[in-house]
């Protein structure tokens, strides 16, 4: 048994270029991932971050989010949303663009602004059980973390798989909002560094069976320090720089 997880990437509600509002498109192609995902028979679909362009999101804006999001998540088992570094409001108020969905969650739509692992479950609709573990590694900046070091980030990771799965026997299937060393951000572009690097996973990393992130907008393989990290790329192209970019929606089979 099986169960087969949905993954769309960066949106950016509210993307103005020259003037230029891309928020419709960006809803069409949010409707028809959901329609195609659901189609395809995935139980989970997983939103990896940046849903608004600004972190203070118009009311209008801020109510389009709250709809899209709220409509989806009864067609699912379970509708998942990172926070990203655009979502996040870089003052005191430790606050962030997806608190108005916090406010009107519905049961199967759970919003990430702190790393989290849960359990993915397959079945018939009568008979269920855990089929993997969902990792959620939203992006986090240096005043909100618990964490100083890559070894207490991974420990931490470990602690919150070893909660999710104290068996681990589990297939991991970890999806982030962060920064990949060497991800290509356009044509001749190469990310170096960055605010909040991918884990190192030590001693959890032959756990995972996907590694999945957003954050680029570039749909890309990028094998990097031991890992082969899926980037979902954003569902329709958001800066004259992803002219010819093929972009997509993926679905993963785990368990």
């Amino acid at each position: 048994m099986s169960v087969r997880v949905a993954f769309v990437g960066d949106l950016h509600l509210g993307k103005q270029i020259r003037g230029y509002d891309r928020t419709p498109d960006v809803v069409s192609a949010w409707e028809r991932c959901v329609s195609e995902a659901v189609a395809e028979g995935c139980s989970y679909l997983i939103q990896t971050g940046d849903v608004y362009d600004d972190s203070h999101p118009s009311p209008e804006l801020a109510t389009t989010g709250v709809r899209l999001f709220a409509s989806a998540a009864p067609r699912f088992h379970e509708l998942h949303v990172l926070v990203g570094n655009h979502d996040l409001r870089h003052s005191i108020e430790r606050s962030d663009a997806l608190a108005p969905l916090r406010e009107v969650l519905p049961p199967r739509l759970h919003v990430h602004a702190t790393p989290s692992a849960r359990a993915l479950r397959g079945g018939d609709g009568v008979v269920s059980q855990d089929e993997a573990v969902l990792l959620c590694l939203p992006y986090e900046s240096k005043s909100r973390r618990k964490w100083s070091s890559p070894a207490e980030y991974d420990a931490l990771i470990v602690r919150l798989l070893d909660r999710a799965d104290p068996s681990g026997d589990l297939p991991v299937v970890v999806v982030g909002h962060l920064d990949i060393d060497g991800a290509q951000l356009a044509s001749e572009v190469l990310a170096r560094g960055g605010g909040h690097p991918w884990p190192t996973g030590a001693g959890w990393r032959d756990r995972v069976s996907h590694a999945i992130d957003g954050h680029f907008h570039r749909p890309q393989a990028c094998s990097t320090g031991g890992w082969t990290i899926h980037v979902v790329g954003s569902p329709v192209a958001l800066d004259f720089g992803e002219a010819g970019e093929v972009k997509r929606w993926i679905y993963v089979d785990v368990g």
